[in-house]
């Protein structure tokens, strides 16, 4: 069996959306509201290393965000949001508790309203404290 013909489709699709310029700065267009939103909302972002950053850090993927995640045990907030029809990878190793929140090429604009809003109800609900960052 082989998986040549999926692979032709997968990069036909790729070029049809534009290539890697276009997929990119899609991409890069997406992380930049989200990450505006999280500090918005009272969150703190992880760069590189899990060194806690800001919105213009040179060293933040730009289709990756970490969020650091103080009030509750990632894994708890990543199934929280998981019954809530979000997906997230919770990471809480060497130091970093927090989330890796990817938009890919197929995410809306509207939806990084969605997750930021069901993060902070998560907050919310499990820290009893509405608005505050614990």
């Amino acid at each position: 069996m082989t998986i040549l013909p999926a692979l032709v489709a997968s990069l036909s699709l790729f070029e049809s959306l534009g290539g890697v310029p276009v997929i990119a700065a899609r991409l890069q267009e997406l992380s930049q509201k989200l990450r505006a939103e999280l500090v918005e909302a009272g969150f703190t972002l992880i760069g590189a290393f899990g060194v806690e950053t800001g919105l213009d850090d040179a060293t933040l993927s730009p289709h990756i965000t970490g969020v650091e995640i103080d009030f509750a045990e990632p894994s708890d907030v990543a199934a929280e949001l998981s019954a809530r029809g979000v997906q997230v990878t919770a990471k809480d190793r060497h130091g970093v508790r927090g989330l890796r929140v990817a938009p890919h090429v197929y995410s809306m604009m509207e939806e990084v309203g969605v997750f930021v809003r069901a993060l902070v109800e998560v907050r919310e609900q499990l820290t009893g404290a509405a608005g505050a960052k614990l």
